[in-house]
């Protein structure tokens, strides 16, 4: 987080001037506006840093409170980017790599009833995806920052009498790639109410890379077996190839789709704006 300050003549700092020359790969520069924040610093300060989070969390990840929420599921913008929009643009829709382990993971689970309420998402016969179902689904995710892991909850067993939940760990890995951080680089200014993003390139290395996708049982370390005990089978995703991701296209679309009012980031009424600048060196 960064502190509002002003320069040696006395004005404020150009910002966007600044982080451009701290970033000068950088092709663009993204910044968030938050309307009016109320309170003293620490309440400015968490204001701002949770509407950066929301943000980062609606274009990677969506908002999932669980099945036993009363709170709507929202799919992230990349999820949406990759299924539908991509439909809309002429190109060929991608599942993701959460959807393939719901179809093929969770479903060898012993004695667990689960049902994605959002399959239709895929089954829309509008929707075109290809033939090869290796290359049905992309882990699109890991583009915005590698997570070593997934933790799926709610998931309902009907074992036992009456009905409980479980939450399970799908355990990610791969031989080539270990860790890799987000491309995207978040400077907050609570005092300016606002918060600026700056993508950085994304290494070659992260293009159609494969990754494991494990279930497992974090407390024994040992894989979790189907009804006849064998351990269920992992499945392998890659990440899309270099051709067909790129971040400021999908930093682009997201502001233009918010912009339109086609993607909400924020159902609580709070004021977000985002706007860009290109980096001219």
């Amino acid at each position: 987080m960064a502190r509002s300050q002003m320069d040696t003549t006395g004005q404020p700092h150009d910002y966007e001037k600044c982080l451009a020359e701290c970033f000068p790969k950088s092709q663009k520069i993204y910044w968030l506006e938050f309307g009016n924040q109320y309170g003293d610093l620490s309440a400015r300060v968490k204001s701002t840093l949770d509407k950066t989070n929301d943000v980062y969390k609606m274009l990677k990840s969506g908002d999932n409170p669980g099945e036993t929420s009363s709170k709507p599921y929202k799919p992230s913008y990349l999820m949406k980017r990759y299924a539908k929009n991509n439909t809309k643009n002429g190109k060929l829709a991608y599942g993701n790599e959460k959807k393939q382990i719901k179809l093929e993971i969770l479903q060898q689970l012993p004695d667990v009833s689960y049902t994605d309420k959002r399959a239709h998402f895929y089954d829309d016969e509008r929707i075109k995806m290809p033939e090869d179902k290796e290359d049905k689904y992309l882990f699109a995710r890991a583009l915005l920052g590698l997570a070593d892991h997934y933790e799926f909850r709610d998931i309902e067993y009907v074992v036992d009498k009456p009905k409980f939940m479980r939450n399970l760990t799908i355990d990610i890995s791969s031989d080539e790639i270990k860790r890799f951080k987000s491309p995207l680089t978040f400077k907050a200014f609570p005092d300016e109410a606002k918060a600026y993003i700056i993508p950085n390139e994304i290494s070659k290395d992260m293009y159609s890379k494969p990754f494991t996708f494990q279930a497992i049982n974090r407390e024994l370390e040992t894989s979790i077996t189907n009804n006849n005990g064998q351990p269920i089978k992992p499945i392998t995703v890659k990440t899309p190839c270099e051709n067909n991701f790129s971040l400021i296209g999908l930093l682009d679309a997201f502001i233009d789709d918010v912009q339109k009012g086609e993607y909400v980031i924020s159902e609580s009424g709070s004021e977000i704006t985002i706007h860009s600048k290109e980096h001219k060196e």
